[in-house]
């Protein structure tokens, strides 16, 4: 062993595969080793890779499901909060926006009435009604809403079809608030405001969003005629027909109603059958999670 440490071939390969001793040794080997990684990942990475598939990976994170019962979610509080502007005076409607912290709301339909911000009387609750957050339990693995990370799922993944009555239209209205800059919103309540409120509404992805290069498109999608969430007011479930024979088949004897009469009064009810439920909850129209998981609507236009 001696004498071949002693043989100078041997010693002048152990040089070569010794750790360096000297500080700017190590430094000089960590630089290159460095620019070795760089110039590998810039050569090979784009082929393994594509752009939709970087931007999966970075979004996969803030996409894993939270974990909060609705019945823990309900045991939170209301907590306090900065307002999101520091503005005292509210003097138009159109000044909601600021002090909720929106850039605006995609859907058009009664926008300030849903707002609270219609009646000149309730001004003055601004900005202390947006000085509040509900704080779920601390065992709640609940992660804040990202706009970016709700559309890529909702076109990537399957849209939503929600109905039910106003309380879920405003649902509808919110998501086109938060989503505002990705989404478009029909019918155009503006051009008609009598237009019907049962018409289902829809919102679209925005062709200028900046999220449209980042997106990875299932087959058949298209951006002008796909709903990323279909809204359709129903404030009854069952035809009046059939709400009829079930009081009827609960109080028999009541003088309310009878096989002639109805509790129904108005003219007109807003109703869908369970028939149009089903139907709509097909593949053919925007779906809601657990239904359909797919795209198939078509834009609906009023007329």
């Amino acid at each position: 062993m001696v004498s071949l440490l002693s043989n100078p071939r041997f010693r002048r390969y152990c040089l070569l595969v010794s750790p360096p001793r000297s500080l700017r040794a190590k430094f000089f080997i960590f630089f290159a080793a460095t620019l070795t990684c760089i110039y590998v990942t810039s050569i090979f990475l784009p082929y393994a890779l594509t752009s939709h598939q970087l931007f999966a990976l970075a979004t996969r994170a803030s996409r894993a499901p939270g974990i909060c019962p609705p019945r823990t979610w309900a045991a939170g509080k209301w907590v306090s909060k900065p307002p999101p502007t520091h503005r005292t005076g509210f003097n138009a409607s159109s000044d909601a926006y600021e002090f909720l912290g929106l850039q605006g709301c995609a859907s058009t339909r009664e926008v300030f009435w849903h707002l609270a911000a219609d009646n000149d009387k309730l001004w003055d609750r601004f900005p202390g009604v947006a000085s509040w957050k509900w704080l779920p339990p601390s065992h709640c693995q609940i992660r804040d809403l990202d706009p970016e990370a709700v559309v890529k799922d909702l076109v990537e993944h399957g849209g939503w079809f929600l109905i039910d009555d106003s309380v879920t239209e405003n649902h509808f209205l919110s998501l086109s608030c938060l989503l505002y800059a990705h989404v478009c919103a029909t019918p155009n309540y503006i051009e008609n405001q009598y237009w019907d409120r049962a018409w289902p509404q829809n919102l679209y992805m925005e062709p200028s969003s900046p999220l449209v290069r980042k997106l990875n498109f299932p087959p058949g999608f298209d951006i002008a005629s796909t709903p990323l969430v279909t809204f359709r007011r129903v404030d009854l479930l069952l035809e009046p027909s059939r709400l009829d024979n079930l009081y009827q088949s609960l109080h028999p004897d009541s003088g309310h109603v009878n096989e002639t009469c109805t509790t129904f009064r108005r003219p007109r009810t807003s109703k869908v059958s369970p028939l149009l439920c089903r139907i709509a909850t097909m593949p053919r129209w925007s779906s809601a999670r657990g239904v359909t998981g797919r795209h198939r609507a078509k834009r609906w236009r009023p007329g």
